[in-house]
């Protein structure tokens, strides 16, 4: 496919930011049916199911992401010794528009779905939507000649674009990436970066996705969309972020350079991964969220086997075009957005092993969703591991005779965690700052040094047990059988995962929320 001549930049009117004005080169990308399909995918998965405005897409948060990335990079540009290029600048808007083009239907609850394993345990292990957005950008890079067209815009005139500066564009996005001769399948995560970036401009990798310290344009972005649509507040700043941000040398001895702000900024930064916290608890990890997400997934888990992505042809083997497959074809995975309930729904006319995915379907529209009948606090003092594991026998067992119609499979549990982006770490300590006074120093600071009010935890874990079923003697025996395991068992539970300190004690008060 040829590309199309340059044009004049496009003037795209948001809500958050304004008026966003981007170059030709960034707009051919968006005017493409792979980037078009973002806007089939809601940026908050199934939290519109909770607050009715939250119906934003991928889409204008990838723009918006665009013009935050473009934004920090033209202030960090007035110092001319940071030798900013014209493709420096272009690798980073890239990596900040193409960065969620990966996604799977309804975002992240994609990724919790193929985690479970249901469409396939090798990738379960493996798959992240940052490795889906840098396989759709090798297809976009030869489908649309890309490389051409970056010189076609002038921004690689003088020095051709080359596979280096790619491969920077996708660890701008995944992180440290081994290299690959061909791409498609064979990418795998790196122990440090790749690119043959000088360490004088390591501060690139921390504009779109800062794996160091998690202030990056990306969050900046979900969290003023996200809380303008949802009705939360937001009390943090980008704008003072940007203006106060410089990039020093962190490292005098490789000459590593970081992205550090000014030390008057410390609560801001607090700031912002508090409102991190917030959106979790209200919303990302609301109750009827999960318990929305729980639904989705066990219909994609029922259709998985039998719900044909695209129409097969004659003679082919009728797995190559199922959802599993999707993940080894790029353009079938293109084919998944949140259209696909109604698709499964539309493919049960002429299938019947869909019959269970559309009944689970039309409990979700009429919000008979399932229902949590528990959320227990776990103390500070419990090192829960990510995938532990609460055997829901021990709830039925708990209830006694009383049980005649409860199951284990019309149960449900969800571990969630709740911190600052850097689980139980205080992601502040990671983020350099420095002084008025002393403007080519960068400095750590500690919580002590900022406020004594800030928190002395930064992560706090919750259990909720669900019941799916929605017949009342099977709710109502859930509830009682449910009550019996906390009050009897839930302490042998949590006896089996190891005290983080002695402060805390097994008869320690666990709150009902």
């Amino acid at each position: 496919m040829s590309i199309k001549q340059p044009g004049k930049p496009k003037a795209f009117n948001d809500p958050i930011h304004g008026l966003i004005q981007l170059d030709w080169v960034y707009v051919r990308i968006i005017d493409t049916t792979e980037f078009q399909r973002l806007r089939n995918i809601k940026q908050l998965g199934t939290a519109h199911l909770v607050y009715p405005s939250a119906i934003h897409t991928r889409f204008e948060h990838s723009i918006g992401t665009c013009h935050l990335a473009l934004k920090l990079v033209h202030h960090l540009q007035k110092d001319e010794s940071l030798k900013i290029s014209k493709k420096d600048q272009l690798c980073v808007g890239l990596a900040a528009l193409l960065h969620d083009i990966g996604h799977g239907p309804f975002s992240h609850l994609f990724e919790k779905i193929v985690k479970t394993g249901v469409l396939g345990k090798d990738i379960a292990r493996t798959w992240k939507h940052e490795l889906a957005s840098i396989k759709i950008f090798d297809l976009m890079i030869k489908k649309y000649k890309l490389l051409e067209h970056f010189s076609s815009c002038g921004y690689t005139r003088d020095n051709e674009m080359t596979m280096d500066e790619i491969h920077l564009v996708k660890e701008m996005i995944f992180g440290p990436l081994e290299k690959s001769s061909t791409g498609s399948n064979s990418y795998k995560k790196a122990t440090k970066y790749q690119s043959p970036l000088p360490a004088d401009k390591y501060f690139l990798y921390e504009i779109v996705s800062n794996h160091t310290s998690g202030v990056d344009v990306d969050k900046w972005e979900y969290f003023a969309r996200d809380c303008y649509h949802l009705g939360i507040a937001n009390n943090f700043s980008y704008d003072r972020f940007i203006e106060f941000s410089k990039a020093l040398v962190t490292d005098k001895k490789s000459g590593k350079r970081q992205i550090c702000l000014r030390d008057k900024e410390d609560h801001n930064v607090y700031e912002m991964f508090h409102t991190r916290y917030r959106l979790y608890r209200q919303a990302y990890y609301h109750a009827v969220t999960l318990g929305t997400e729980a639904m989705i997934t066990d219909i994609i888990a029922a259709a998985a086997d039998h719900f044909e992505v695209r129409p097969g042809k004659p003679g082919a083997n009728p797995e190559s075009y199922r959802i599993k497959s999707a993940f080894d074809d790029m353009e079938t995975y293109l084919l998944l957005d949140d259209t696909i309930l109604q698709l499964i729904c539309h493919d049960a006319q002429r299938n019947p092993n869909l019959e269970s995915a559309v009944q689970l379907y039309n409990r979700l529209l009429e919000r008979d969703i399932y229902k949590v009948m528990k959320k227990i606090v776990i103390p500070a003092n419990r090192n829960i591991p990510d995938k532990a594991v609460l055997d829901l026998n021990d709830i039925i067992t708990a209830g006694g005779n009383v049980v005649e119609h409860l199951k284990v499979e019309h149960l449900y549990f969800k571990l969630v965690k709740y911190n600052y982006g850097k689980k139980e770490e205080n992601p502040v300590d990671n983020v350099y700052f420095y002084s008025k006074d002393n403007e080519k120093e960068p400095f750590t600071t500690t919580r002590e040094k900022v406020s004594h009010l800030l928190p002395y935890t930064f992560e706090e874990r919750h259990l909720l047990i669900f019941v799916k079923e929605r017949d009342d003697k099977i709710i109502a025996e859930a509830r009682q059988c449910i009550d019996s395991w906390h009050t009897a068992k839930f302490q042998d539970w949590l006896c089996q995962f190891a005290e983080k300190n002695d402060k805390g004690t097994q008869t320690e008060l666990l709150q009902d929320q």
